[in-house]
């Protein structure tokens, strides 16, 4: 299967419900175990995959663009889905016939998306893959799953009674439950209810959907609908069930019933009936002791239609999972059948929401008006912890919060005994009673940990203490007993809790301190008796909305440019109906009702408001209820991770905006719409941006000084807003233009809104509240912000195409808030590429996601160790002869040098695999460690051929390499620029270097970190001069010569000369010079010749060169090779030239010859008396005269010559007289050697020559 490029790290996320401890004592309600875990999946095959065709699904079509809201009974709709089932089935069939085998159709879409589930083999889908009108084919890929006060709460009551204007309980409205079926015996979803409501079957009466038509005695007025799939049906024959116990499950077995019970409390919450005096069923299943005076879902008069996607088990059964191409078909069904919300407590791991097929479907559902909310996910509390669905745009995403419901403290109090015991304090959600109390350790079971016989007790009230078991379970041992009630109290060392637990019994529980007085009083004395008071249901304001830990948190993945999170609801011990039937489960906790845990359990709370939304304003579109909902939410929610009893207030990425308030809800002034063309267009993979779809939220993750967002709102009601802000975390300002504004209804208003920040905070991310009120308090509105406050930023990579190693660009789209004279600019590499020429060997098939980490004949691997010094990594795919080659770089876990199958996709942090071999991997600063890089031929030139591979790859370090510098260039209000300088030696047409521009604040915060590329072309001029040493009393002559016409006929190029050379002529061109700047200007030629003088060049180096602007910002610069300028040769003896000398025989005389250095020197003895010369190749030359009869003359030379060739001789002449005959000529002689500084003297003294 091919898959986008995606240069990211994709953290599996698996949300799973929360599941409260089984073992131990602390089950004091029923624990639902979730359809979470990856084990048990046997009977879920692997060879159904998902079809996406080429042409748009009803949603997407052109044809309905105009229309607000599709809907699916319009003719040309139906004509338009049945054109292309027509389509889609005769692709199928062509591709059946092409593969050869069959090709088995499930299910087929048309308004989810147009697409189709099929079964067929792996060589099936590569045809079907290759075949004309196909977009892609993908094997599907399983989910998991993941109400008493809870609608009092949120503010359900107030839309019931009519406050906000028209009462309803949402009369009329469908509502589906995508989940694992319903338990459709239950009366929560009876045709009436327990306030004497009977519903009205909106499909008329005895008209039912899916199994009920066939099964009528299940549906209902009220249930109109149960859907079932042979995929879930066919898998319960193969798990053996106890067919004593479940004798009467009949035709159950046959339709979408619930055997798990998820489904049902999830149908509950949205829906359920309203019931009078409803049993409180406690952990063990049983009925206790305390009863609801009323339970409901939110909207207790919707019609509930069932879809059973998932299987019944749970995380230890056979049967466990939901199905993608079900959840398909449902959201199909629903559109088709005018179900208004969909609620789905299902979800997996994070994938890109614009990609995946059920996001599509979800998407599309929109685009028909139907409201869905799912689940955030129960993989809490770390951050970036939410899956997907949960990380759609288009759907509501639901956190799990505390309801405030809660049990007074009761007391019990005592009479009798051989001392008076004061009353005592505990708690216990269960009635009151008065009666003997005594002790369960003078009965042989202190713990009460097994079942008393009966006869044992008789109506008393039996103290036992707690631990082993669950508490609840000591409730029902002594009342086997014939016990009346319990007394259950902690013991030292043990659980120190005292909690509010519903007990088969009337009970109360104590800490040890007060059950350790209340034992020593039942030891002395008789006729000891209680009482026992009622618990009483109160409402406790500290105990709500309060996150419960497990609940997924944000930012989303892959992106965080918007909320995945929007909204928090009643989550944590949530009361609905549940299922007496699990005969597909190893581990029971079968009931009638049961409190539940879970992000699962928050989603119905909103999906129950959409449809009391959907009652009173079925003209706003499911965007704008969402905004609705989202802006009335009630921020002041807490989370206390920790349980110490102190919460902290929550962020947006625990809590989204806050708790539901669905009577604010309802009655919003302001709306926000979004279409999804928009949508769709925000896609990060098509280069859109999700921060700008007109949300009620406003993210920037790279804000530099300010940032903005525009955001239309349309006026529900006519009003008068006033704009401010709030500051949750930092010193965040939100300002809005207009700062106010009147509409009417109908209306909009386009605000631009500003963030801005002082710095003043420690605190790079940053939240605050746009507040939107238009007098009411009630009426306030808020828009989240979330606002990362950055040091700078940069622009996107840049990709230079030069013609010359040496050149310069200014790369603009720098900005910092931070003082431009304080930074300081990094400039890393350049490097060179390195090129590796290969061959990789085809494989037979293509295979499917990761199979091909199990051959190795079709991959070619590199090992990659990555330092915190490393800045980047450059793979990429240059030339092949394979059809499709991908990369990829992954963690090396096993230290193996290889990737490893079990590694996965999840350790890669880079995926490049297209449908073609043009594939690179670029990765900034990637973490440290070892890891490979594979290069894999997915699809070669032919089956098992050998195809030939070249590929480049470069690591960065941190550090210059003096061949790439930075000037940074001031702009306005903290913008600037960099002006990037290269010169690379050796460079040659071919070669790539890669760099990375970036600044640093004074306080070293790093920040704009820009791959910079630079990729040598033929050259667009060059220049050759005539020698490469002048002396400097010659010329130079240069020719340019232009190689391209893409420097025009009348281009200017900007000239280099070194200080003091001289242009003496130009042939070809026009030389000007204007303030200072000297240029060339074309005429035409391309063949420029240029006469250069170098008498009075400052230095030794002659450089030349010119410069060409290839844009504004970007020159490229071309030099000629450095001449050496050289000076003639000046050579002296002794200071003088050709110098001459007399002296006495027998002397020494000292000859020091001076030249230009580097010069070498070398004597010889031209004429005379033959002389011994100490040293020819010396600048000092040291003479011992001979002994002479009589004067003579000696001359000698000494030669210079340079490294270039260049050579000067100088003569020394030597006037030497014997001493006996010193004459008067002599005696002058010797007064002019005096006159010169010479010293002659007699025998065995020196004569020195200056």
């Amino acid at each position: 299967m091919k898959k986008l490029s995606i240069l990211a790290s994709m953290v599996g996320l698996l949300s799973v419900s929360h599941v409260s401890a089984v073992e131990g004592d602390d089950n004091a309600r029923l624990n639902y175990q979730p359809l979470a875990a990856l084990k048990g999946r046997a009977v879920i095959s692997d060879d159904v995959y998902l079809v996406e065709f080429s042409d748009p699904s009803v949603a997407k079509s052109s044809q309905f663009s105009g229309l607000s809201r599709l809907n699916a009974s319009m003719p040309a709709v139906k004509h338009y889905a049945a054109d292309l089932k027509a389509g889609q089935t005769s692709i199928l069939q062509q591709a059946s016939l092409h593969a050869g085998e069959k090709i088995n159709t499930l299910f087929q879409y048309q308004y989810s998306m147009n697409g189709a589930a099929v079964r067929m083999s792996e060589n099936a889908a590569n045809v079907l893959r290759k075949q004309t009108g196909i977009k892609r084919v993908e094997k599907r890929q399983i989910h998991y799953l993941h109400t008493d006060s809870g609608p009092r709460y949120v503010g359900a009551p107030a839309i019931w009674d009519g406050e906000t204007g028209v009462a309803t309980k949402g009369e009329g409205v469908i509502v589906g439950i995508m989940d694992t079926g319903i338990n459709a015996d239950h009366p929560s979803f009876a045709a009436r209810g327990d306030d004497g409501y009977t519903h009205v079957n909106p499909l008329g009466d005895g008209q039912y959907l899916g199994d009920c038509q066939t099964h009528s005695e299940f549906c209902n007025s009220k249930l109109i609908g149960i859907v079932s799939y042979a995929d879930i049906l066919n898998g319960y024959p193969l798990v053996p069930i106890d067919e004593e116990r479940y004798d009467e499950l009949g035709s159950r077995l046959e339709i979408g019933f619930d055997f798990n019970g998820h489904g049902s409390h999830v149908a509950g919450t949205v829906a359920g009936n309203i019931l009078k005096n409803v049993p409180a069923y406690n952990a063990e299943g049983k009925e206790s002791n305390f009863a609801f005076e009323q339970i409901s879902g939110m909207a207790p008069h919707a019609n509930i239609v069932s879809y059973q996607v998932c299987y019944p088990g749970n995380s230890d059964d056979y049967l466990v999972g939901c199905l993608p191409e079900l959840t398909l078909q449902a959201v199909e069904h629903a559109i088709a059948n005018g179900v208004s919300v969909l609620n789905y407590s299902v979800g997996g791991s994070a994938t890109d929401p614009w990609y995946g097929f059920e996001s599509q479907a979800f998407l599309n559902a929109r685009t028909f008006g139907v409201h869905v909310a799912t689940s955030a996910g129960n993989s809490g509390p770390d951050s970036g912890t939410i899956g997907t669905p949960a990380n759609l745009p288009w759907v509501t995403t639901v956190a799990a919060f505390t309801h405030d419901r809660t049990f007074a403290e009761k007391q019990i109090s005592f009479t009798g005994g051989n001392f008076s015991l004061s009353p005592l304090v505990g708690r216990s959600a269960s009635g009151g009673l008065t009666a003997e109390i005594v002790d369960a350790a003078d009965f042989g079971d202190g713990d009460c940990l097994t079942e008393f016989a009966a006869g044992t007790f008789n109506g008393e009230i039996v103290v036992c203490r707690r631990g082993e078991i669950a508490r609840v379970a000591k409730g029902s041992n002594v009342k086997a007993g014939g016990a009346g009630g319990l007394v259950l109290i902690n013991v030292d060392g043990g659980s120190e809790t005292v909690d509010n637990d519903f007990h088969v019994l009337p009970s109360i529980h104590l800490d040890a301190t007060k059950g350790q007085s209340l034992v020593n009083w039942l030891a002395e004395g008789s006729n000891h008796i209680a009482v026992i008071e009622e618990g009483e249901m109160v409402s406790d304001p500290d105990a709500g909305s309060i996150a419960g830990y497990f609940s997924s948190r944000g930012p989303g993945l892959p992106y965080d440019s918007y909320f995945s999170l929007d909204i928090a609801a009643p989550g944590v011990s949530i009361y609905a109906p549940f299922t007496e039937n699990q005969p597909f489960s190893n581990t029971k906790s079968e009931a009638k009702f049961a409190f539940l845990d879970g992000t699962s359990m928050a989603s119905p709370h909103v999906a129950g408001a959409y449809a009391l939304i959907e009652a009173l304003h079925p003209e706003w579109t499911p965007a704008e209820a969402q905004s609705a909902i989202v802006m009335t939410a009630d921020s002041n929610a807490f989370v206390d991770d920790d349980n110490t009893g102190q919460p902290t207030p929550a962020n947006f990425y625990e809590m989204g905006n806050g708790m539901l308030q669905v009577q604010y809800a309802a009655q919003a002034g302001l709306v926000l719409n979004e279409t999804e063309a928009n949508y769709l267009a925000a896609d990060p993979q098509s280069g859109g941006n999700p921060a700008t779809l007109n949300l009620a939220q406003l993210v920037d993750q790279a804000c530099v000084i300010s940032c903005q967002w525009s955001r239309t709102f349309k006026a529900t009601r006519k009003g008068t807003w006033q704009v401010t802000s709030a500051a949750r975390v930092g010193d965040i300002t939100l300002t809005a233009e207009p700062a106010s504004f009147t509409l009417n209804e109908g209306e909009t208003q386009t605000l631009t809104i500003t963030a801005s920040s002082s710095y003043s905070s420690d605190t790079d991310v940053q939240m605050g509240h746009l507040i939107l009120k238009d007098g009411e308090p009630s009426h306030t509105l808020t828009l989240p912000a979330v606002v990362n406050f950055i040091a700078g930023v940069g622009p996107e990579a840049q990709q230079v195409q030069t013609h010359s190693a040496a050149g310069s660009l200014q790369v603009s789209g720098f900005k910092s808030g931070a003082k431009l004279d304080d930074l300081t600019l990094l400039a890393r590499g350049l490097k060179r590429v390195e090129e590796y020429q290969i061959q990789i060997k085809a494989p037979e098939t293509q295979p499917y996601n990761m199979d091909w980490s199990y051959v190795k004949d079709n991959r070619y691997v590199l090992p990659l160790v990555v330092n915190n010094s490393t800045q980047r990594v450059w793979v990429n795919i240059e030339s092949t002869t394979s059809k499709d080659l991908d990369v990829y770089i992954g963690l090396d876990e096993d230290l193996d040098g290889d990737v490893s199958a079990y590694e996965g996709s999840n350790q890669m942090i880079c995926i490049s695999a297209g449908v073609d071999s043009n594939e690179q991997c670029d990765l900034l600063q990637p973490e440290p460690g070892v890891y490979y890089i594979v290069i894999h031929n997915f699809e070669g030139s032919a089956a098992n051929a050998v195809d030939d591979v070249r590929f480049t790859v470069a690591t960065l370090q941190d550090e210059s390499m003096d061949n790439l510098t930075a000037e940074l260039i001031a702009g306005e209000e903290g913008a600037f620029s960099i002006k990037a300088n290269w010169q690379l030696e050796d460079a040659k047409p071919g070669d790539r270097y890669l760099g990375v521009l970036a600044a640093k604040t004074k306080s070293g915060q790093r920040f704009a970190d820009t791959p910079i590329d630079f990729v040598i072309t033929n050259p667009l001029l060059s220049i050759q001069a005539d020698s490469d040493v002048v002396l400097r009393s010659e010329q130079v002559s240069y020719e340019i010569t232009i190689n391209s016409s893409s420097i025009p006929s009348e281009a200017v190029l900007s000239f280099l000369l070194t200080e003091g050379a001289e242009v003496l002529s130009v042939d070809g061109a026009e030389l000007v010079t204007t303030e200072g700047k000297t240029q060339l200007i074309l005429n035409g030629q391309t063949d420029i010749s240029m006469q250069v003088d170098v008498t009075d060049m400052v230095g030794s180096q002659l450089d030349f060169g010119v410069s060409f602007e290839v844009s504004e910002q970007q020159t490229d610069s071309y030099t000629a090779e450095s001449i050496k300028v050289i000076d003639p040769i000046t050579l002296t003896v002794n200071g003088e030239q050709n110098l001459i000398v007399s002296a006495i025989e027998e002397a020494t005389l000292v000859l020091t010859a001076s030249a230009n250095e580097g010069t070498s020197l070398v004597w010889s003895q031209v004429s005379g008396v033959n002389v011994t010369l100490n040293d020819d190749n010396a600048g000092v030359l040291t003479l011992n005269l001979p002994e002479l009869d009589e004067a003579t003359t000696l001359i000698f030379s000494v030669t210079a010559t340079d490294e270039y060739g260049q050579s000067v001789s100088q003569q020394v002449t030597i006037n030497v007289a014997p001493e006996s005959k010193k004459s008067s000529s002599g005696s002058l002689s010797f007064l002019t050697c005096l006159a010169i500084g010479l010293l002659v003297v007699t025998r065995r003294k020196f004569v020195t020559a200056k």
